[in-house]
């Protein structure tokens, strides 16, 4: 257990902020082509509101424009959402009758989930879902060999104490520090 955390402190879940240029085709979108119910909507004229489908929620929030250079949403594949679902392969097929569209049909991953990446009219990524099988219990001990280590990014800014001292990630900071 981490020093934040207690018995009684928990933390729930977090919710995505989409941003969108057009409010109204953005409740259109969510509601009618993916199946989403509006949770709430808030400003008159609405600017930001919330949308459900199951146990997936994020929030619609409107700006004048979008936040992103040009492409990068497309070329570095930003997601603005990642939802999990029970059947990605039932809910794809859903959505393709539906007409959505897709920056990434539906694959098989290398880590073993069935995904599928949808674009709403902003150009928001939203990815859906099933995530591998756990792996068998005794998967651990039938690992041929350790996993490989993950190279030094030469992008990253040096932190020398991190780089010094591995157990700084758990020392971590506390809320006096911030103002």
């Amino acid at each position: 257990m981490s020093a934040t955390d207690t018995p009684t402190l928990r933390l729930h879940r977090a919710s995505a902020q989409v941003f969108v240029t057009d409010f109204a085709r953005a409740i259109t979108f969510y509601r009618t082509l993916l199946g989403f119910d509006v949770v709430f909507t808030y400003g008159e004229p609405p600017f930001y509101g919330e949308v459900r489908r199951g146990e997936a929620s994020f929030n619609l929030r409107h700006v004048d424009e979008s936040p992103f250079v040009a492409d990068v949403r497309e070329r570095e594949q930003l997601l603005s959402a990642s939802i999990v679902t029970t059947n990605a392969k039932e809910l794809f097929g859903e959505f393709e009758a539906a007409g959505v569209d897709f920056q990434e049909r539906l694959q098989l991953k290398p880590w073993g989930s069935n995904e599928f990446v949808v674009r709403d009219p902003d150009g928001n990524l939203i990815l859906f879902g099933t995530p591998s099988a756990p792996p068998p219990p005794d998967a651990e001990s039938r690992r041929e060999s350790p996993p490989t280590p993950v190279a030094k990014d030469p992008h990253r800014p040096v932190d020398e104490e991190f780089d010094r001292d591995p157990q700084a990630t758990q020392r971590g900071t506390t809320a006096a520090q911030f103002p």
